[in-house]
């Protein structure tokens, strides 16, 4: 079973993903552009100005993390990388919900915070066009999409594992 996660930032990714993956005993893939910088200025400046080939080294090592395991992957462009996917979920909340994640994750302003939400979407939907021609916000790559501004953290994890049993066809134990 691979439970490929995305959305946009603060969607809750990372969150449920961890979460998804406790749940059904499998291995969590949350790995993220985050990891090799300091700061959110130096991360902007890694999507505006990054080299094709590191997205593709980056998105070569999720692949391989993801070879022949049961895992859940949660980075923005899983569900185009990851090719024998049991489920691709979208998830999204509002800005106003997703910036208040930053402002209490950074401690931050909310204005700062809203800032930090709508500076990262955009640069990092045109990022994915730029190095592979994606248009990350084309929802037909989507088995499911779940508003987490809506549902908390256990219900969306369950809502998910729901819905990757259903398409795989398992027993509940």
């Amino acid at each position: 079973m691979k439970i490929c996660i995305s959305g946009l930032t603060a969607s809750g990714k990372t969150t449920v993903g961890a979460r998804l993956a406790e749940y059904l005993g499998i291995k969590h893939i949350g790995v993220s552009y985050k990891r090799d910088v300091k700061s959110s200025a130096e991360l902007m400046g890694v999507l505006k100005n990054s080299k094709p080939k590191y997205a593709k080294d980056f998105d070569a090592e999720v692949k391989a993390m993801a070879r022949g395991a049961d895992c859940v992957v949660t980075t923005w462009l899983s569900p185009w990388m990851i090719k024998d996917s049991t489920l691709n979920v979208w998830l999204y909340a509002d800005e106003k919900e997703r910036a208040g994640r930053v402002m209490k994750q950074q401690g931050i302003s909310r204005a700062a915070a809203a800032k930090y939400v709508s500076d990262k979407d955009r640069l990092t939907i045109a990022h994915f066009k730029r190095i592979y021609k994606i248009d990350v916000m084309d929802d037909s790559k989507f088995d499911i999409s779940i508003n987490t501004g809506k549902l908390g953290t256990e219900k969306v994890a369950a809502i998910i594992a729901l819905a990757a049993m259903l398409k795989e066809k398992k027993k509940f134990e």
